[in-house]
């Protein structure tokens, strides 16, 4: 039976380069005052005794980590999406990402939630639920942050945003060019800036291309599937109802394509 090697410590690293710990370390870590051809004779050597940095003793040492901490519910393809973007991001930049993954959207945030992220992460990229409290939470972190879907429209944090209004009147524009006069649209969670700025997207095309303007034809919905499903039940039902279904994301698109399905 093999016996698994033990890695090499930073110490043998720099005794072997003939150099201290200081340097090798710095050299290890990517930090100024090493030369060229030092770090680079550093890196070989480590790489040959099987070192790698520990990210979690690098931040008790030097108060830096290279950790991005990412926070996101993990049930939609759109958070998976940019969370596998986020991780290559950070690997190119030579980080690590490491996902919290939250519990549904409405429950509220676990204590611990801050002071694990303050302990490892350098930072933290929030795919925020609709919870407060998980603002509050990495607020009292202390760390830099950037949202992505923020709920507010003059953001707490450095937000990141697709252009949802520009997006919904294409969407609708689309289904007018193709003749659609009658438009059900289903809204999402009007918590989130993007379902706002979707539902005002949706009703200024509406206006601009003289599009019917029955109230009934806009349903609530907040962006899962079970709701898609239920909203175009509602608007099938309708004595005149719609030719053509907006959905706000692409999960309420796919309920309420079930449901059409199931009417044939």
């Amino acid at each position: 039976m093999a016996v698994k090697k033990r890695a090499a410590t930073l110490a043998e690293i720099a005794k072997v380069a003939g150099v201290s710990r200081m340097t090798a370390s710095r050299a290890l870590n990517n930090q100024p005052g090493v030369s060229a051809e030092t770090r680079e004779d550093i890196l070989r050597i480590a790489d040959e005794m099987g070192y790698s940095v520990n990210p979690f003793a690098q931040k008790l040492a030097n108060g830096r980590s290279r950790i991005i901490g990412v926070m996101a519910e993990l049930h939609a393809p759109f958070t998976s999406d940019i969370v596998l973007g986020i991780s290559g991001a950070a690997k190119s930049a030579g980080y690590e990402a490491l996902v919290y993954s939250l519990p549904d959207r409405d429950s509220t945030a676990p204590s611990s939630v801050a002071s694990l992220l303050q302990q490892i992460a350098g930072g933290i990229i929030a795919i925020l639920p609709y919870e407060a409290s998980y603002l509050e939470q990495i607020t009292s972190a202390g760390l830099p942050v950037v949202t992505i879907d923020t709920l507010y429209d003059d953001p707490l944090f450095p937000a990141v945003d697709g252009d949802s209004y520009q997006g919904a009147r294409l969407a609708v524009r689309h289904l007018a060019d193709l003749g659609h006069r009658r438009i059900g649209f289903i809204t999402g969670d009007n918590r989130l800036r993007s379902a706002r700025e979707r539902m005002a997207g949706y009703s200024d095309a509406a206006a601009q291309f003289g599009l019917d303007r029955d109230p009934a034809l806009i349903v609530n919905g907040d962006f899962l599937q079970k709701s898609g499903f239920d909203a175009a039940k509602q608007l099938l039902a309708l004595i005149q109802p719609p030719t053509a279904i907006f959905a706000a994301n692409d999960i309420s698109a796919l309920g309420a394509s079930q449901r059409c399905a199931r009417r044939g």
